[in-house]
Parts: C-alpha cells; sequence; structure tokens
C-alpha cells in the first residue's frame, strides 16, 4: 500500500510512458482526507498512454471516503443555546455538515435590495457600472459589529461572490458596510485579485458569516478563532461528527 493519494499518483506516474495495459488504483474503505500534504491534483498525463487507463476505483467491499473537509472538535455549551469549539487551524469556514446533513452560515434571511451603492471614494454608484470598492448604506444592511468577519455575498444575473467587508465608515447619519473588489472572494471561495468589478445596482445581497445573525437552529458562525452553531432538535454536540 502506498499509504497516501499522492504516493499512488507518483508511482503510477513513472510507469504510464511504458504501459501496457489499464493500471488500477484500489481505494480501501476509510475517509480520505485531502490536507494541503495529501492533497491529489491529477492532470492529462495521468490518465494513461498508449490506448490504456489509469482507473481510480473502491477495493472489494470497500466504502472509501474522499473528503475536502476537517472535523471540528470539543463543541461547549454557551449562551443562549450556542456552543462553540476551537477552529483555530481554520482560515476561514463557509460550508458546515453536522451528522452528515448541511448546516446554514448565519446571515440575512431575505435577499437585499440596495436603496444606494457608494463607490470607493463614496460617489454613488448607478446602473451597471465597474467599481473598485462598494459601500452599503446603513439603511439597507444589519449592524454588526465584528465586520472583518462578515462579508457580502453578490446574487446577480451572471456571476455569484463574496466579498469580504475590510471596514465600516461612519458617514455622518449613515455609516456604510465598504468591500474591496482586491479582497473577492468567488464562489469558489478563492481568493481573486482584481482591480474592479462589475456591479449591478439591481443586484440583491446578502450579509453572511455574522454573529448577530446566528439565531436559527443549523447556523454557524466562524470568528476569533472559534465556530460557533446552533443546533437542530435532537443534535447533541457532546458526540455529533462537524465537518468543515
Amino acid at each position: 500500500p502506498f499509504n497516501s493519494f499522492v504516493n499512488a499518483r507518483d508511482a503510477v506516474r513513472n510507469v504510464i510512458p511504458s504501459m501496457e495495459g489499464d493500471i488500477v488504483i484500489n481505494l480501501k474503505g476509510g475517509t480520505y482526507r485531502t490536507d494541503d500534504q495529501n492533497y491529489l491534483v491529477l492532470g492529462n498525463a495521468d490518465g494513461g498512454a498508449n490506448g490504456y487507463n489509469v482507473i481510480w476505483k473502491n477495493a472489494p467491499g470497500e466504502t472509501p471516503v474522499i473528503s475536502g473537509s476537517m472535523p471540528v472538535k470539543g463543541f461547549v455549551e454557551g449562551d443562549d443555546g450556542i456552543w462553540d469549539a476551537d477552529a483555530s487551524e481554520f482560515d476561514s469556514i463557509y460550508a458546515l455538515t453536522v451528522n452528515g446533513k448541511a448546516a446554514r452560515i448565519a446571515g440575512t434571511e431575505e435577499p437585499i435590495h440596495a436603496s444606494k451603492l457608494y463607490g470607493k471614494e463614496g460617489n454613488v454608484l448607478t446602473g451597471y457600472c465597474y467599481t473598485e470598492g462598494i459601500g452599503f448604506s446603513k439603511n439597507d444592511l444589519p449592524e454588526i459589529t465584528n465586520a472583518s468577519d462578515a462579508f457580502v455575498h453578490v446574487a446577480s444575473s451572471w456571476v455569484d461572490v463574496m466579498y469580504t467587508v475590510n471596514s465600516v465608515v461612519e458617514d455622518g447619519e449613515n455609516y456604510k458596510y465598504v468591500v474591496d473588489t482586491d479582497r473577492l472572494k468567488a464562489s469558489t471561495n478563492k481568493l481573486v485579485e482584481s482591480d474592479s468589478t462589475v456591479i449591478d445596482e439591481n443586484d440583491y445581497f446578502y450579509v453572511e458569516n455574522a454573529k448577530e445573525l446566528l439565531d436559527n437552529p443549523g447556523e454557524f458562525y466562524f470568528g476569533d478563532g472559534k465556530l460557533y452553531y446552533m443546533p437542530r432538535t435532537g443534535e447533541d454536540m457532546t458526540s455529533a461528527k462537524v465537518e468543515a
């Protein structure tokens, strides 16, 4: 046995040029986690050669599970029915399952239609335009304490993206959430470097990952190196299987 995806892939790569038949890689049962040290990346060259294929499959009678998640353990009950656990090994958490059931990130329940959008310099944005930053009016979005933990999820006709909130600016009677497009998080959850992005004043917005919005069972929030979760009926957080 090779003990890891990467070891098996690399061993097979060495013999692909001289293949004289299909190569089968059998995975035994268990959970295989694709962490940074064991991240499986396959390219065209890994598919085979000389008319033969490289086949990854479960070993007979085995059920392997390939998982990109990591377990979170050690939940402790806090106030208002919310449990928390150390999650300092994570940079961010966008998806969570509890006992195999998906949880929802804490956020606004209904889409928000902004009455005004502001550019990076405080100018009002209208129509369909490019901008290097986006500001939102106090009247449109809920007030949150830890702005740097939150992001604004934008749902438009062409793209579904998340903007990190990098500041909350006081402006007379209003404050604005301000996001910079060079900190854009695409729907793939990977950072995208960009000088500007397209925004439409008719887009709909959600505020997500705000502790103040963690108010329904099955919701979670990540901040300050901790994962907070409000259990659903019947979920015992002392024994629940939590994956992030």
